[in-house]
């Protein structure tokens, strides 16, 4: 079937990220990271271990490690903050930046809402 097909291979949008491992409703899946772009990143590409059927949820697991150069994320030195104490950590996610911290489908109708 096309339906099947389709789906089977997924591209999530990632950046400077470290990608461990990857699950499909808790089986392992094939993945691989595709050629660097300037600003998009890489495409994570995820073959699922199984073939679906019509309606057939499917949970995917990536595990990964975000980048000390992730724009995205950033930190005030203890000294920089209130209190003088601690360091802060704060987000930076525009949509460009959003796979320095997460990955996910680049479709044009996709919005992330944090």
């Amino acid at each position: 079937m096309i339906y099947q097909k389709l789906y089977l291979l997924q591209t999530l949008d990632s950046r400077d990220l470290t990608v461990v491992s990857v699950s499909a409703n808790g089986q392992a899946a094939r993945f691989s990271l595709g050629p660097k772009h300037s600003f998009k990143g890489s495409p994570l590409d995820i073959t699922l271990p199984f073939d679906l059927s019509r309606g057939q949820h499917v949970i995917v697991e990536v595990t990964y490690e975000t980048s000390p150069s992730a724009s995205a994320l950033q930190w005030l030195a203890p000294e920089q903050t209130a209190g003088k104490k601690q360091p802060y950590l704060f987000s930076q996610c525009q949509f460009v930046m959003n796979s320095d911290v997460i990955m996910s489908q680049l479709v044009d109708f996709l919005l992330l809402k944090h």
